[in-house]
Formats: C-alpha cells, structure tokens, sequence
C-alpha cells in the first residue's frame, strides 16, 4: 500500500498506525463487528499465583490500558481507558465508543 501497488488490503490496526507515524498516508476503515475477545490468567499451581493477580489487577485499571492503546493503538478493554485518550486515537482504537456508535 505505501508504494501504491495495492489500494486496499486487510490489515492489523497496529501495524497501519506505525506505518502512519512513519509518514504513510494510510487510511483505517474498521468492521467492529469483528472485536476479538482476550484473556490473561495464572496458570493453576503457579508459584507466583499472588503477584499474578497484582498484575491482572494493575493491567485492568484505565491509565495502564490508555498508555498502551496510545502506544501500539490496541483498543483496551476497559472503556474508562478511553477518557484519557487523544481524539485523535479514539478515532483509531478498535471498540472505541465513537466507533462502535457509528456501526449501531
């Protein structure tokens, strides 16, 4: 796409936001319908199990998720991350509020 042999293509959304902050005129159009769920967990009889869930409990928190949707544009899965976040960004993120209403 950035040499201009091909006008549209599937593509991860990451992937589009670094090529556009390294000057590619890319445009993302995003089908919310296919949201992706993730999961993180401790693996039973981890012997770490207690710092574990300080984690996952510090990575469900807004500012953690809107530091890193802002840095690689990954849509977080806490929607008081999306407060935070630039206009611009939320423009971008998949799930983001301003997306999702235009598919409703």
């Amino acid at each position: 796409m950035v040499s201009g042999e091909v006008d549209i293509t599937a593509a991860d959304n990451g992937r589009i936001f670094k090529t556009n902050q390294e000057g590619a005129p890319l445009e993302l159009s995003c089908d919310q319908s296919l949201l992706q769920p993730d999961y993180w967990l401790a693996m039973k009889g981890s012997p770490n199990k207690e710092n574990a869930a300080k984690f996952l409990a510090y990575m469900s928190h807004a500012k953690p998720q809107a530091g890193f949707a802002q840095t690689i544009s990954f849509g977080p899965m806490n929607n008081d991350a999306y407060n935070p976040v630039s206009k611009e960004m939320i423009g971008i993120l998949p799930g983001s509020p301003e997306l999702v209403r235009m598919v409703e």
